[in-house]
């Protein structure tokens, strides 16, 4: 895995927009803030050439703009990051105008994004073995008084920092529109991080991963490499972060056997799952939780089938990941490792009904307290 050096003051960092833009409010103001805040610390800022454009639905530009802008930015020797103004819905068409092998040789440069910038943020560890930030968009740094999630994503970015422990808070409900563009996230829920099949040692591996309304899209598409990701990477294992914008438990379900039976959970080593956007929903009396684990239990049935042991894989839901903040900042591509830092709050037995309609009953635990570290290897 390729890593960026680190950013240091006077670097320049770029802000392109492959999706939406800071064309509107409370867009505008939080970019501009977030300039400043940088230019403070000294970094040098560039907006993209899309960065104040405006198309259908609010998308920065026609697809080939937003491609070639990409293409450009990775290409520039001046620029050392690039972090993107934002997320949205269709990045996708974006995708088919990134020179993909210009950025392959080009020098590896810091891309950070979630949301729909899964798809780069996903795409360059699995396609070119750079690692990329799965992290807060440009913007979100234009807040008045940086939340430790921020501070914690522009550390890592600059080297500063590479281990980071979950929050004590996280907000289910975000109240920062135009009247308050800049104000802080509202964190009021106490966290409640559940995990099954973890005795609670150290869980080290390779993390890939990102939102899955847009994983969902990748499979046996022209820039579908994950099994061979897996395959380059399997003495590590692979640590799946997962978390979902746009999808109820169903279809996160549903997006799930896909990937399961597309092959993407080969070597897979543990699952971290974020809150889902959808918090809370139960469609069809289906819950987030027995979205993931039921797939979970069919990953390890197909694994004992093959090679005639049971092998139970760590799952840690709710994990700040994505669209319900705070979120850790994730290397995608990097080695990292998973640790509890205090013991569980305590545990609690659920029923599920497994696939040949039996009753069967599982523990989770109540995590009180976790830590990842990301290493450069």
């Amino acid at each position: 895995m390729i890593y960026p050096e680190p950013l240091r003051p006077g670097d320049l960092i770029a802000f392109p927009a492959p999706s939406c833009s800071a064309a509107t409010e409370p867009y505008t103001k939080r970019f501009h803030s977030a300039m400043r805040k940088f230019q403070r610390l000294g970094y040098r800022c560039m907006p993209g050439p899309n960065a104040y454009k405006t198309d259908l639905a609010g998308y920065s530009a026609d697809p080939v703009s937003q491609g070639a802008e990409l293409t450009a930015l990775f290409q520039d020797p001046s620029v050392t990051a690039l972090f993107s103004i934002g997320g949205g819905e269709l990045m996708c068409d974006a995708m088919d105008h990134v020179d993909f092998e210009v950025l392959r040789k080009a020098p590896p440069k810091w891309y950070m994004g979630y949301s729909d910038n899964t798809h780069m943020t996903f795409l360059m560890p699995t396609l070119l073995d750079k690692a990329a930030v799965y992290g807060p968009c440009a913007p979100e740094f234009g807040m008045r008084f940086w939340d430790p999630l921020l501070s914690d994503a522009f550390a890592l970015v600059t080297g500063e920092k590479n281990t980071f422990t979950t929050y004590d808070k996280w907000e289910r409900e975000g109240h920062r529109g135009a009247e308050h563009p800049l104000a802080s996230f509202r964190q009021k829920k106490a966290p409640e991080i559940i995990s099954e099949n973890w005795d609670g040692k150290p869980v080290s591996g390779r993390f890939i991963g990102g939102c899955l309304d847009i994983l969902e899209m990748y499979p046996g598409t022209k820039n579908d490499r994950v099994k061979q990701f897996a395959e380059r990477y399997k003495e590590d294992g692979i640590v799946w972060f997962i978390e979902a914008c746009d999808l109820n438990t169903l279809s996160m379900s549903r997006v799930l056997w896909h990937l399961r039976n597309a092959g993407w959970f080969r070597h897979v080593k543990a699952f971290l799952v974020g809150r889902p956007a959808w918090f809370e929903d139960e469609s069809w009396g289906l819950t987030h939780y027995e979205a993931v684990m039921r797939e979970v239990r069919r990953i390890e049935a197909e694994e004992e089938k093959e090679t005639g042991v049971l092998r139970k894989i760590p799952v840690i839901m709710d994990f700040p990941i994505g669209h319900l903040k705070p979120m850790v900042p994730m290397i995608s591509g990097g080695y990292g490792t998973i640790s509890r830092l205090k013991a569980p709050r305590g545990t609690l037995e659920v029923f599920e009904t497994l696939d040949d309609g039996t009753k069967a009953v599982f523990t989770r635990t109540l995590e009180e307290k976790l830590e990842i570290t990301f290493e450069r290897k």
